[in-house]
């Protein structure tokens, strides 16, 4: 392949990428070529010692990826630099793809369980106040009814159960803020690996 096929394919596979990135890695990569054809090689030469332009891409656009991940902090960001980490090899899909969901659906998890128990508090609480309109209106057995040590006792305990929902909501909201700092890194970890592979 020669210089401008090696190119247009570099540049064709940094599609998604900012324009001004996609023109410095053009720019290096054309540097490259002016030196080795300097140096009396071919442009084919050059071309198979630099590699597969998909495979150089895949890695420019897997860090690019993980960069924005890092200086954008969003769901989206951080699931296209997955994606393009997985993009760099089979293996990564085990490596990065299975802890990733393991991690994910704990996280969905605690969050679900929290709202859960919020959920539930609420529902013994808003139980309580009505109490007294529901025991005028159903047929409620007396022992049922309580007294008001134990109308007490349950709104105590319906304000227990919503903080601990509650804390456990925010305890989640934090861990998932280090979940996210923890994937980048795992992430970069990642794409050096892979790149000094390359190498």
């Amino acid at each position: 392949m020669n210089k401008q096929e090696f190119i247009s394919m570099i540049r064709k596979s940094l599609g998604d990428m900012r324009s001004e990135d996609v023109n410095d890695i053009i720019y290096d990569y054309e540097e490259h070529f002016n030196i080795g054809m300097q140096e009396g090689q071919s442009e084919e030469e050059i071309a198979v010692k630099l590699g597969n332009p998909t495979s150089i891409a895949r890695q420019y656009r897997a860090d690019y990826m993980v960069k924005q991940a890092e200086q954008h902090k969003s769901t989206a960001n951080m699931l296209r630099a997955v994606l393009a980490i997985i993009g760099l090899g089979f293996f990564n899909i085990i490596i990065v793809l299975g802890p990733f969901m393991a991690l994910v659906a704990c996280l969905l998890a605690l969050f679900a369980a929290s709202l859960s128990i919020v959920v539930a508090g609420m529902g013994v609480l808003i139980g309580i106040i009505l109490h007294p309109v529901l025991s005028s209106t159903i047929s409620i057995p007396g022992f049922l009814l309580g007294s008001t040590q134990m109308i007490a006792a349950g709104l105590l305990g319906a304000v227990g159960i919503i903080s601990f929902g509650l804390l456990l909501l925010i305890g989640t909201y934090y861990l998932s803020r280090l979940f996210y700092n923890l994937t980048i890194k795992y992430l970069r970890l990642n794409v050096s690996i892979v790149s000094s592979k390359e190498v």
